[in-house]
């Protein structure tokens, strides 16, 4: 039955469905769009690569609002404005890696009444280069500082906001560009005694004073919150559901699934919140609010 249903079908059921759960609510809320593979669905004796699907993830609500599926990670260019045209952005401030930092996307963005966050890497042509050319002539126009330490490690993550000079602006045709943000983190290890740091640059439609460390270290709740429990706790990686469209159904299936026991404050991981739904039915009634 799940080789046979039509998966964009089944995708935009899901997409609705999780759009009532987070009831339409994403002013002030931060979407992390990040890409995984399953890798368990690679065929090899049929020469078909591993499914690669881009998530969007409500910080805000905890739940998964859509997948789309492409062909590899390089693939992720043309999946990511599909997935966009699908959600509800309105007032959302939306984060994706330098995959996803294409000038068609973030239009696609503003358009959609958000506001973005797009990370920059030096393969990106001088799209990174410039930044810190022009971070040599200007001044932050606004600077901000955190500090954490947790098992033996104190990181300090410092955070300067610039204003996108004119030859900037000109070079690079941003649609609602207004900041140019270099994040700095420096790592203590106290046990190691050892000292590292790292730097990105992230091209922004918010302006000088908003939160930028809130949202970028929000935007890992994709990696931590999603793709991370699908593999620890649903298995994902190790399901080898391969023929037709099993592989893209099912990976719906663990979403919905997810979203689900997301909505479960009770105490208990994942597994064992899974385990209590198969032994009693007053609970998945719970869970399902039947």
């Amino acid at each position: 039955m799940f080789q046979a249903i039509k998966f964009r079908q089944f995708e935009q059921l899901f997409l609705d469905w999780a759009a009532g759960l987070s009831a339409g609510q994403t002013k002030g809320d931060t979407i992390a769009i990040d890409g995984k593979t399953v890798r368990g669905s690679r065929d090899g004796y049929h020469d078909n690569p591993a499914i690669h699907l881009v998530h969007a993830w409500s910080v805000e609500n905890g739940i998964c609002l859509g997948q789309r599926k492409t062909r590899d990670k390089s693939n992720e260019i043309t999946a990511i404005p599909e997935l966009l045209d699908m959600l509800c952005l309105e007032g959302a401030v939306v984060t994706i890696d330098a995959m996803g930092t294409q000038t068609a996307i973030a239009e696609k963005i503003v358009g959609g009444g958000a506001d973005y966050i797009l990370a920059l890497k030096g393969n990106q042509g001088t799209l990174l280069q410039d930044p810190q050319l022009m971070e040599k002539e200007a001044r932050p126009v606004a600077e901000s500082e955190e500090v954490d330490k947790g098992h033996g490690r104190v990181e300090t993550r410092t955070c300067q906001v610039y204003e996108p000079t004119e030859w900037i602006r000109r070079n690079h045709e941003w649609e609602g560009l207004q900041s140019l943000v270099k994040i700095t983190a420096v790592r203590w290890n106290a046990i190691t005694r050892e000292e590292s740091a790292e730097t990105r640059w992230y091209i922004s439609s918010l302006g000088k004073d908003a939160d930028y460390i809130r949202h970028i270290r929000r935007h890992w709740g994709v990696e931590n919150s999603l793709h991370w429990v699908l593999d620890m706790s649903f298995g994902e990686d190790r399901q080898r559901k391969r023929a037709g469209m099993s592989a893209e159904n099912f990976a719906l299936v663990r979403k919905f699934s997810l979203n689900i026991l997301k909505r479960d404050k009770g105490k208990g991981s994942f597994v064992t919140k899974r385990l209590k739904a198969g032994w009693s039915i007053d609970y998945i009634f719970s869970l399902l609010e039947i």
